[in-house]
């Protein structure tokens, strides 16, 4: 094939340029909505009534434009293994069939869960924050554009899991796809400061173990609790789900819509998030 004739360099070049284009396809969507077409009329639905300021955004994709590089290594490694014959990674769907297709995407889910829950609680730890998880938790009150703001040590720990995944792990280049989608879009609604999730998701059996975006903003509100990524199911089992979580998240629920207002004019819509971010988080 003709694509297993690139070299290390254009590899990791050619997806740090996919890795980045879904960075900031995937974030600046979430951002141009929530903090530009929908900003007044889903002010209920706020976590924190303020908002970031313009510093704080520059800060975080800068940051994340540094984890980009760093993720694009990753996938080099993950695909200079598989050319290798390292990894468990297969062609034909056949092989395991279509229905561990579909479940080994939960599977990957839970698997990368339970490591970056560890991980994260080890980022905790004060020998760790201080150097290193701090550039994270500058995001007090994150944006869409924090979902990839780590200091490059942390980065490389989130970037290691995929290639350790794919060598013990069975996985079609199809399922990998959906889990790294998933990756990139729970890792930006995690951060949005928004709660778009139906009350159900703290009143189910099912569904709260399911990790909102309101449970990962007490993380970055009160650092010692609430680590999941995409499960609280950990949290729930070890004792470190923060204790008002479901409180807080109905409370969040049951705020009153604010009244309709015409959307932004679209050609100042992007300037207007940036800027009137920045305002009110300085006014407040």
């Amino acid at each position: 094939m003709e694509a297993l004739s690139l070299t290390a360099y254009e590899t990791t070049a050619l997806l740090f340029g996919i890795i980045l284009f879904r960075y900031f396809l995937v974030s600046g969507a979430f951002y141009v909505f929530l903090y530009g077409v929908k900003r007044s009329r889903w002010q209920h639905k706020r976590i924190q009534a303020d908002y970031p300021k313009r510093s704080q955004l520059l800060q975080e994709i800068g940051w994340s434009v540094v984890s980009c590089t760093i993720f694009a290594l990753s996938g080099t490694a993950g695909e200079f293994a598989w050319r290798a014959g390292y990894t468990q990674v297969y062609l034909d769907v056949h092989q395991y069939g279509v229905a561990y297709l579909i479940l080994s995407v939960p599977l990957l889910m839970f698997l990368h869960d339970t490591y970056f829950y560890f991980v994260h609680r080890l980022m905790h730890h004060k020998l760790v924050f201080e150097r290193v998880h701090k550039v994270h938790h500058q995001s007090r009150n994150p944006s869409p554009w924090a979902s990839f703001s780590f200091h490059p040590f942390e980065a490389a720990l989130e970037a290691v899991i995929l290639p350790l995944l794919i060598l013990v792990v069975p996985v079609h280049p199809i399922a990998l796809l959906i889990f790294v989608t998933i990756m990139t879009i729970f890792g930006v609604v995690n951060h949005t400061g928004y709660e778009l999730y139906a009350k159900s998701f703290v009143t189910n059996r099912v569904l709260r173990a399911w990790l909102t975006t309101t449970h990962h903003q007490l993380h970055h509100k009160f650092y010692r609790t609430n680590y999941g990524l995409y499960f609280t199911l950990w949290d729930r089992w070890l004792g470190t789900e923060h204790a008002g979580y479901e409180a807080f998240f109905q409370q969040i629920k049951n705020q009153p819509p604010v009244p309709e207002a015409p959307a932004p004019d679209l050609p100042t819509l992007v300037g207007a998030a940036f800027h009137g971010a920045q305002g009110e988080a300085e006014h407040n």
